[in-house]
């Protein structure tokens, strides 16, 4: 009730105030929570993230961007905005087959690519870099052997039954009107429904891009406005989901400049601020986007600039990632690279910041701080027994190669079990090889050894200012 309400009870002169017993009749007259109600479940979900219960959905191989964001995707809304050709997609991809690879159920609702064009993607980058094959020469048919198919078969043989098997769902039909952001929040239930064994897992849902969605059928309203009431269903969904809804954004024509005409200093560096109006609102039409999202990622290229001394400011094969928002830290900038259409962290550019770290007793500083101590020591115990089980399948691929190679001429039969099971046993090896990297990649943000031996200080200042 209103405090002026003239069907509320008189006030009796003695009250000195609410009667606190009287707590469940207050929280069913408000519109809102006890915070006695949300305390008990928060408190949970803080203790589960702080023993890495509770994780975020790793990145592929970019550390530096992990750290820069708490560690990966925690539940919520993120965006990733960029001028056309700056490969959005490649980075989504990227992250889900990462996400669906470590058994996160995954969704991308496809709102501009094909279904080809995204098997060619995901064959290409569920191949690494081993192979040098561009997902846009598979899909035209342009790479291979005289006749076309060796890489095909290549990649079809080896990687095919893995993704088959992944939690990767492809929405690519979508009707004559669209996919409208009213489906937003069924997508996102339905993945989480679908997988309830991933209970104590995020589930991730890929909307490629915010303007093609939709409008309910009998809304009328404009780009600004749609962008603005998707963002906020995306991120309920997520919330109400214990999900990551990673939305790919494209750029105003106005911030093309910025995002693809990048400025470098005599270091290297950006010399524009990460966290600049011109890339917090580089979404196109992005209205109030920078508010409803949880971090904003903004893929920005140097070219370079041509001058009386040649191009020069270019960083070619780059692309730099600003974190213009983050909603649990300050953002900065990380830098990627673009090689046969995988994106990887380039070497750090320009001498490293300070950080003001942690400090041991006798006031020297200490690079392992108490806290860290145990989850470190948790995640180095998993990092050895996945060494050992990946030394483990190594031998076993060398024993079986050696089974095959003995044996010339032996029964067809025999020799395509055997080959069978190298098969599979490469495949273990790539799989506890990426298990390896991803775990040497989360020692560093718990305050553990780097594979190099080194060790990260803990403390205040950005999260990318000593890159």
């Amino acid at each position: 009730m209103q405090p002026n309400d003239p069907n509320s009870a008189p006030t009796r002169p003695d009250d000195t105030g609410p009667d606190l017993m009287a707590g469940a009749e207050v929280a069913t007259a408000l519109d809102g929570e006890l915070l006695a109600a949300v305390l008990p479940g928060a408190l949970d979900t803080l203790r589960r993230r702080a023993t890495g219960e509770a994780a975020p959905i790793r990145l592929p191989e970019w550390p530096m961007l992990a750290r820069a964001i708490g560690g990966g995707l925690w539940p919520g809304l993120h965006i990733v905005a960029g001028s056309t050709g700056a490969s959005k997609s490649q980075f989504a991809l990227q992250v889900a087959l990462q996400a669906a690879r470590a058994g996160v159920p995954s969704r991308f609702a496809a709102l501009e690519l094909d279904a080809l064009g995204i098997v060619a993607r995901l064959l290409c980058l569920a191949d690494g870099s081993s192979v040098p094959i561009w997902w846009s020469k598979l899909y035209t048919g342009n790479w291979g052997a005289p006749d076309g198919t060796a890489d095909l078969d290549y990649l079809a043989t080896t990687y095919g039954p893995e993704l088959a098997r992944l939690p990767f769902h492809v929405n690519t039909d979508h009707g004559p009107h669209g996919w409208g952001y009213e489906n937003i929040g069924p997508a996102v239930a339905e993945i989480r429904a679908a997988y309830p064994e991933a209970a104590a897992k995020p589930v991730l849902l890929v909307i490629d891009f915010l303007q093609l969605l939709a409008s309910p059928v009998d809304a009328r309203e404009d780009l600004r406005e749609r962008i603005g009431r998707a963002a906020y269903q995306a991120r309920h969904a997520a919330r109400q989901h214990g999900a990551v809804v990673l939305a790919l954004s494209s750029t105003a024509r106005a911030n093309y400049g910025t995002v693809g005409g990048l400025a470098l200093g005599p270091e290297g560096r950006p010399t524009i601020a990460h966290n600049d109006p011109k890339l917090l609102g580089a979404g196109k039409e992005s209205g109030d986007l920078e508010f409803a999202v949880d971090t904003q990622l903004v893929l920005a290229t140097a070219p370079g600039t041509v001058g009386p001394e040649g191009v020069t400011g270019a960083d070619p094969g780059a692309v730099w990632v600003a974190i213009p928002k983050l909603r649990a830290g300050p953002g900065g900038w990380v830098r990627l690279t673009m090689g046969n259409g995988h994106f990887a962290e380039g070497a750090p550019t320009g001498p490293p910041g300070e950080r003001a770290g942690a400090h041991k007793s006798d006031g020297s500083p200490d690079p392992f701080p108490p806290r860290n101590r145990r989850q470190a020591a948790k995640v180095q115990a998993d990092l050895t027994q996945a060494q050992a089980d990946l030394a483990n399948a190594e031998a076993n691929c060398e024993d079986l190669a050696g089974k095959i190679a003995a044996e010339p001429d032996p029964d067809p039969e025999a020799r395509k079990a055997l080959a069978d099971k190298l098969t599979g046993a490469r495949r273990e090896v790539t799989r506890l090889r990426g298990k390896v990297g991803t775990l040497e990649s989360r020692l560093p943000a718990v305050g553990g050894a780097r594979p190099d031996g080194r060790t990260r200080a803990a403390g205040g200042g950005s999260a990318v200012d000593d890159l």
